[in-house]
């Protein structure tokens, strides 16, 4: 591949690590990681290292090409009796308190159930969040992220009334 055309790349990962010793390799173009962490366990995201071992690897990555070049994505926010509004506020607020420095964002974003992800998500008891949860989570977070000092976050995804909603009710005094 050649520099000239190359505008940037953009690597979406939930686990970086196998990477980090190839990075030198990417120092010609330009690039950034959107790094998806969240609390989820491995009823839901199997095959990924725990929780701990994930940060470390994000804070890793900060450290070797610039916090600016890291994004924290929490998403998808999917509810269900294990994943619950408290326990998704537990886990934003436990992971802005550990990332805040090593990363520049935070993207939020609510999941869609789309028709082939519906048999999945009823395994899983998965549903969609109502206009008052994706509100009481959107406002939580962005009092987390004011608390945590997160320097920029935002919430991502499709437009529906309800997300819609939540922005607007959210936006003056949350999430820039």
């Amino acid at each position: 591949m050649r520099i000239f055309v190359v505008d940037g790349t953009a690597f979406w990962s939930k686990n970086p690590r196998p990477m980090l010793g190839r990075l030198p390799e990417l120092r010609r173009y330009p690039y950034y990681f959107q790094f998806t962490l969240n609390g989820y366990g491995p009823d839901l995201e199997a095959n990924l290292p725990p929780l701990g071992e994930r940060v470390g690897t994000f804070r890793a990555l900060s450290e070797k090409i610039g916090p600016e070049r890291v994004i924290w994505r929490y998403d998808p926010v999917i509810l269900s009796d294990v994943y619950t509004v408290p326990f998704h506020l537990e886990y934003f607020e436990l992971l802005a308190r550990e990332l805040h420095s090593f990363s520049k964002s935070c993207v939020i974003s609510f999941v869609d159930v789309y028709r082939k992800l519906a048999g999945p998500f009823r395994r899983h008891d998965i549903r969609e969040c109502s206009t008052d949860e994706m509100t009481a989570l959107a406002s939580g977070m962005a009092r987390i992220c004011r608390n945590a000092a997160v320097p920029r976050a935002w919430i991502s995804g499709s437009t529906t009334p309800a997300r819609t909603a939540v922005l607007a009710a959210t936006a003056t005094s949350t999430l820039p």
